[in-house]
């Protein structure tokens, strides 16, 4: 006997598909969200919002530095010429009225009134008034010699001679030439100064009234050697009247018959006070 056929297997009813996760459906909703997003700020860029409410003004910031200096304009044209001015009042209307009044301002009596009434205008000379007192130096006297002496001991070469009005000082001013006749080994001492006397030949090495010159014994014989100096001093004198002063010469060292003043000069000048 044949086998049975076999039997078909029963059909077996299919399942339904898996219902999404919730997971998902979360991610799906993030995704939609990103998109509203970018839509959202796409639309933003495009379409402007309302413009929104001004708001209050600040407070007003801190002056700045001032600029540099700008350039000179150009000259601008030159105005027009302002309105004469009034005359002035002439010099010799002391009542400033505009008219000569001689009674009053005819100043020097001439019979007119003119710029000769003006005062500071010359007047008539007043009488001369005396004689003021010498200035300081004014008075001078002046004395000079020029001749050979021999100078032996003490020797008064010249003298001046000057008065005075008052009390005061003379300056004098006296300069002496002289010949030193000079040996070898020898040295020769000369002065010279001004005194109150003919005889007084008295120094001092320390002494302002005198003036002192040497020739070294170590120089060669020589008869002649030209020497001279110059000597200012001053002398008070007590009250006016007439003072005679004395250039006096001598040999303090080496003297010899060859010692000789040649030429000599003084300027007494006066100083009251």
């Amino acid at each position: 006997m044949p086998a049975p056929a076999p039997q078909p297997m029963p059909m077996q009813p299919m399942s339904a598909p898996p219902a999404p996760s919730s997971s998902k459906m979360g991610m799906g909703l993030s995704v939609v969200a990103v998109i509203l997003a970018v839509l959202a700020l796409v639309m933003s860029l495009v379409i402007p919002g309302p413009v929104g409410v001004k708001g209050d003004a600040g407070a007003p910031g801190a002056t700045g530095a001032i600029g540099p200096t700008g350039n000179t304009g150009p000259q601008g044209p030159q105005g027009p010429a302002g309105t004469a001015g009034t005359n002035g009042i002439n010099c010799w209307d002391l009542n400033q009225n505009g008219v000569p009044d001689p009674a009053t301002e005819d100043l020097n009596l001439d019979g007119l009134v003119n710029v000769l009434d003006c005062q500071g205008a010359q007047g008539p000379a007043g009488p001369q008034g005396p004689q003021g007192p010498p200035g300081p130096g004014t008075i001078m006297a002046y004395s000079e010699r020029v001749a050979t002496q021999a100078l032996v001991g003490c020797t008064n070469y010249l003298s001046v001679t000057i008065t005075v009005p008052s009390a005061g000082s003379v300056t004098l001013v006296s300069s002496l030439h002289v010949w030193i006749d000079h040996t070898n080994g020898v040295t020769d001492g000369w002065t010279f100064m001004t005194r109150t006397t003919a005889t007084d030949c008295s120094i001092s090495f320390a002494d302002p009234h005198s003036f002192l010159m040497e020739v070294s014994g170590a120089a060669p014989t020589d008869s002649t050697i030209n020497m001279g100096g110059a000597l200012t001093n001053m002398y008070p004198v007590a009250a006016a009247g007439t003072y005679t002063f004395y250039l006096n010469s001598q040999m303090y060292s080496g003297e010899s018959a060859g010692d000789t003043a040649v030429n000599g000069s003084v300027i007494a000048t006066f100083f009251p006070g």
